[in-house]
């Protein structure tokens, strides 16, 4: 039995997520849309990468002809929040699923399987994961000034100015998974259980309601929801005038001292083997 085809998911970190839950309706789907227009560009650069034909013997010493193609064959299905858990609406989490069929109409008349048979497809998940993300700090920074940073313990790129408790507070279904597995379950086995705790998601309500619930559960953590929202999308000129985006849209551009000052902490001050670098030296170099 052939592969069919893949599901390539392009997910997002949880205080994208819940900007997007909680902002005005006009932003949140200003930002619901950049999403899905980055989305759209990973794909179209994974067809660049993997989207090839291959014609011919491949194996016993012989290699198969690569063959452009037409491109993926497919759809995205949008997905805005959650599995729910204990029957509740859902945390926020915005992801899509790029359902790509093993098939693709390739430059020699032919229907042939797409990148290898589809191994090309899963060799650059991790590459179209990357992409997505940092076109969305980058693009994200430039029209709504807002600022990236690296979570200290799981090292995902956080909204800078969504409450951490408010992150952890729409992260019920990954806590539900973890307090399941095993302290030395796979990442396969955390997504069989992911499956079996699967609960079935209610189709009559609407999405005001959703909105509505997610708002209630926010306003339990965060005494100002409006006012955090604010101080995450701040716009393209920032609450102090214009923002200065780091690579990808990180955050906005230390001064030459609080680098130096990084450089100083990270390398652990003085060591035997830099006794006579001083940290105005290191602030002297990064200043040059």
């Amino acid at each position: 039995v052939g592969n069919r085809g893949y599901d390539v998911t392009l997910d997002l970190s949880k205080t994208y997520s819940a900007a997007v839950a909680l902002a005005g309706e006009e932003m949140s789907e200003a930002l619901r849309e950049t999403f899905l227009e980055v989305a759209r560009e990973t794909f179209g650069a994974m067809e660049g990468w993997a989207a090839y034909a291959m014609a011919g013997e491949h194996g016993n010493g012989k290699t198969a002809d690569r063959v452009d193609t037409s491109g993926f064959l497919g759809w995205m299905t949008v997905h805005y929040s959650a599995r729910p858990v204990g029957g509740e609406v859902g945390d926020p989490h915005l992801h899509v699923h790029g359902n790509l069929a093993n098939m693709a109409f390739a430059a020699d008349g032919k229907w042939r399987t797409v990148g290898a048979g589809g191994r090309d497809i899963l060799r650059h998940a991790h590459a179209a994961d990357a992409f997505v993300k940092a076109r969305l700090r980058q693009v994200t920074g430039e029209r709504f000034g807002m600022r990236w940073e690296r979570h200290a313990e799981t090292g995902a790129w956080e909204v800078v100015g969504i409450d951490e408790g408010l992150r952890r507070h729409f992260s019920r279904r990954n806590a539900q998974i973890v307090a399941a597995a095993a302290d030395d379950a796979t990442t396969g086995e955390q997504k069989l259980i992911a499956r079996q705790l699967a609960e079935g998601k209610d189709t009559t309500i609407t999405r005001a309601d959703v909105r509505a619930a997610w708002r209630a559960r926010a306003e339990e953590v965060v005494d100002d929801v409006d006012a955090m929202i604010r101080r995450a999308i701040p716009g393209p000129e920032g609450p102090d005038g214009p923002s200065v985006a780091g690579p990808g849209g990180g955050p906005v551009m230390p001064s030459p001292e609080e680098i130096a000052a990084f450089i100083w902490r990270r390398e652990g001050g003085l060591t035997e083997s830099r006794k006579s670098v001083t940290r105005a030296d290191v602030l002297a170099h990064v200043i040059d």
